[in-house]
Formats: C-alpha cells, structure tokens, sequence
C-alpha cells in the first residue's frame, strides 16, 4: 500500500512539473498597454526640441541594456524593472527603435529587478507624479489642454538629430513621439519611441 502511495505521489508530481512546463509564458501586452497607451496615443503636437527618458541625449537615453534572463512583452520589448515600494515600471523597447516607457502599474505577473524609479525623470524634467500643469510648462500646450479629465493622454512628437551607420554617416533625422498618461492630474506613464529606420 506504502509502495503504491510513493508510487502515485511520483506520478502525480512528474504531471505536476509537466504541465508547468507546458504553461504558456505570462503575456504582458495588455499590462503594458493598459498603462501607457502606447498603441494608441492620439494627435501629437510639435516640440522644437526632443525629450529623452533618464538622460538628455539619444546616447544616454534609457541606459539599461537587454538582458536575455528579464521577460519581454509586445514583440520588442522588455521590462528592465520594477519598482516595488512605489509600483513603477521600467521598460525597453528595440529593434530599429529606440523606445523607452516608464509607468505605473501593478506588480507584473513576472519577476524583475526592484529599482527605486521614484525620481527617474525625462531630461526635461518631466517625471512620474509631475502634475499636468508642469507638463504644459515643459513641452507647451497640447490638443488636451484645454480638455481636463480624470483620465487622458496626451502626445507630442519632435525629431532627433543622429548620425546614420551608412558610408559617409550623414546626418539624419529621427522622429518621437512621446506618449504621456495624465491621471487625476498628474503623469503617471512616460513613452517616449524613437524610430531608427533612418540609421539604415
């Protein structure tokens, strides 16, 4: 009776570590999403000069690197960090793009480095909890202005200057668009995409 007990606790624990095997991956595209509105930004509005996340260049922007342990999410993208204590994302987007999004949200159904992110900031000085008014001051008045709401985003776009990887490397032209959440007046999501096509 023992033997056949062991024997069906060992079954049963084989089919237990089969399945987890078989468990798809946790998909964190409607997480992202939800947060940061980045597949639907709206109307952008013209800046005469860009912005980047955690620097002020397009070689400092975003600086943490890939790292093939961490989990990606809508096709290119990964999440970096997660800000435990203040629920804030950090998140990387690649292949012929330079992206780099920074948001609240809850905690993801993955693990990820814990970060303080409570101070990180665009160079402009646009951060997390900025209030909208702040944000007006910064990039100017958008198509949202004058629309307030418990809820809204809003979006600008500029272009980055940059050296193509072609022969001669020419100067190029990069467009952005940055995409904010306003919540109860205040950011609580910075996307900031940088297209790279023209490099190439």
């Amino acid at each position: 009776m023992r033997r056949s007990i062991s024997l069906g606790l060992i079954i049963a624990l084989f089919g237990i570590a089969f399945n987890s095997a078989q468990a798809k991956p946790v998909n964190l595209d409607q997480w992202f999403l939800k947060a940061t509105s980045y597949d639907k930004p709206g109307t952008t509005i013209d800046l005469a000069a860009p912005d980047f996340l955690l620097g002020k260049s397009l070689d400092t922007t975003c600086p943490s690197k890939f790292d093939s342990n961490l989990p990606r999410f809508y096709t290119f993208w990964q999440l970096l960090k997660y800000d435990r204590k203040h629920h804030i994302a950090l998140a990387r987007g690649s292949t012929d793009q330079e992206s780099c999004a920074l948001f609240v949200a809850s905690a993801p159904a993955v693990s990820a480095p814990d970060a303080d992110l409570s101070q990180a900031c665009t160079g402009r000085g646009v951060c997390i909890g900025s209030t909208y008014a702040h944000v007006l001051s910064v990039y100017g008045p958008s198509e949202k202005s004058g629309k307030r709401g418990k809820h809204f985003v809003t979006s600008y776009s500029a272009m980055v200057a940059a050296r193509a990887i072609t022969l001669n490397h020419p100067q190029v032209q990069l467009p952005e668009r940055i995409t904010l959440v306003i919540d109860n007046e205040r950011v609580s999501s910075i996307a900031i995409y940088i297209d790279e096509g023209g490099l190439f």
